[in-house]
């Protein structure tokens, strides 16, 4: 990120450019916050099944951006590849990370999920401004960290660290379920299906660590959308506050491994993801 763009958003968020709240156009700076902090979500299987779309200038002093599904990504229909689940629990990142983007900018986001036919997924709205939050500066700094290798500590990630994990998902129709300690074999099978970088390290000592599931109500694409920004939220929240962080779908694409989730943990719902949190190497 360049040093005119790193500097955008503290414009912003002091009131610098009263300007941009009367404009109509999304501005340069902007759109390069915007764009920076959706590109940091990691790509699923060498794609990036996301594409956005600004709209601006309606007359109504009101911007917008649009979320699409891509529709050459990798597991669409006609396409091999990653499912659909996958793709829009990635999606889902995305969005969260869009919108923490605009709230950075200092404008508060009105999301609507529409996943369909016709390729958009979500859209966000912007037409009022607030200064955002410690807590809201802190995660977008955590979108642009990634940490190297786990510590083998035993027992580093309190039951404190876990609640808290558990409230920032902040998002409606997703439940973050810890993993107790007694329930740890049961994910045992998961986490030797996943392929994650780091994942052995994660594997030798899997105690050490914290474990969530991110579970829906149901399993349709609304809730894989939310899947993912809830996860996506927690992962910022736990980065921000010097954890390790790791999220797993992959091993989740087999029925099988989905089903043993709901039977091992007597889940109500639809398991989406696997939270895996640790400390850091030193």
């Amino acid at each position: 990120m360049s040093d005119a763009t790193a500097s955008a958003p503290d414009r912003r968020a002091a009131g610098l450019d009263d300007g941009a709240t009367d404009a109509t156009e999304w501005t340069p700076d902007e759109l390069e916050v915007i764009t920076g902090a959706v590109r940091q979500v990691p790509s699923i299987d060498g794609t990036r099944p996301w594409t956005l779309e600004f709209h601006s200038g309606d007359g109504e002093r009101t911007r917008a951006v649009s979320l699409l599904e891509r529709v050459d990504a990798p597991g669409q229909p006609g396409q091999p590849g990653v499912p659909g689940r996958d793709r829009l629990v990635r999606c889902g990142a995305a969005l969260q990370n869009l919108r923490l983007a605009t709230r950075i900018l200092g404008w508060v986001p009105e999301t609507v999920l529409r996943p369909g036919p016709a390729g958009e997924l979500a859209r966000v709205t912007v037409r009022r401004r607030r200064s955002p939050t410690e807590s809201e500066l802190s995660r977008y700094s955590a979108i642009f960290v990634r940490a190297d290798g786990w510590s083998s500590g035993r027992n580093a990630v309190s039951a404190t660290t876990r609640e808290r994990l558990v409230e920032s998902s902040g998002t409606d129709g997703v439940r973050l379920r810890p993993v107790r300690d007694d329930e740890v074999p049961v994910l045992a099978s998961v986490l030797e299906r996943d392929t994650a970088p780091g994942a052995s390290a994660a594997r030798t000592s899997p105690r050490t660590e914290a474990l969530l599931v991110a579970e829906t109500p149901d399993d349709g694409p609304v809730d894989h959308l939310r899947a993912g920004v809830a996860v996506q939220n927690a992962w910022l929240t736990a980065t921000a506050a010097g954890f390790t962080c790791a999220v797993i779908t992959n091993p989740l694409r087999l029925p099988e491994v989905r089903s043993g989730l709901v039977e091992g943990l007597n889940l109500p719902g639809f398991p989406q993801a696997v939270l895996r949190l640790g400390t850091p190497k030193d």
